[in-house]
């Protein structure tokens, strides 16, 4: 298997979200090793993706090899590559050498501006899934600063997950990314869906506003 070969094989077992037999694993993870050094962004992240679905952290030389190129690499990231990458180790929870991480920063504060509701959404909940790689100063400022451009546009899922993110973290947004996010609360409170007031509730309380956090949870349980 070529390049692509390996990557959308890898893709295809975590679509199905079933892991390979051991012999098939143990050739695919050589293959992994093999051809990630020429890897493409979007390959590489497709791979990694597979592995988080499957809930399989890849072997020592896979891994290594995988987390070499997507340091060497992240610089050429598309945003939805920045976001299925940083999700993947998010998910897969192991330590990332300090290159790694701050290429994969650098790149949040490179592509942030781009990205979509859905993905910045998916952004914050994947660093506060991974509290252990709370993003710096200028990742999150990057991320807030297009957070209060599209907040509006975010679903009740997407703001759950700013709101989680913000939680886990022990963070609370910036006044205007917070104001973005109250307006899209309200938004969705238009839609009738109690979600966003419950994940308010939870955000609350893992900052220790507890008072803030019960009232949300009344506004929730009045709503269902």
């Amino acid at each position: 298997l070529h390049k692509q070969g390996v990557a959308n094989t890898m893709w295809a077992f975590g679509k199905l979200e079933r892991a390979p037999g051991a012999k098939s694993r143990a050739a695919m993870e050589l293959a992994v090793s093999w051809m990630a050094p020429e890897m493409t962004p979007q390959n590489a992240a497709n791979t990694l993706w597979a592995y988080a679905k499957m809930d399989r952290v890849p072997s020592g030389e896979a891994w290594l090899e995988l987390e070499r190129r997507v340091a060497q690499t992240a610089h050429e990231m598309k945003p939805q590559e920045v976001v299925i990458t940083v999700g993947a180790y998010a998910s897969l929870r192991r330590a990332l050498r300090d290159d790694t991480r701050v290429a994969l920063e650098l790149s949040v504060v490179r592509t942030a501006h781009a990205m979509q509701p859905h993905e910045i959404g998916n952004m914050l909940y994947a660093y506060g899934k991974a509290t252990e790689r709370a993003p710096g100063a200028p990742a999150l400022a990057a991320l807030e600063q297009r957070l209060v451009a599209v907040a509006r546009e975010m679903d009740p899922q997407n703001i759950s997950n700013c709101f989680f993110a913000y939680g886990k973290l022990g963070k609370e947004p910036g006044d205007a990314a917070w104001g973005a996010l109250e307006s899209a609360v309200a938004a969705a409170e238009e839609q009738h869906d109690s979600s966003v007031y419950g994940m308010l509730g939870d955000c609350h309380t893992d900052l220790g506003d507890l008072g803030v956090a019960a009232k949300y949870y009344d506004k929730c349980l009045a709503m269902e």
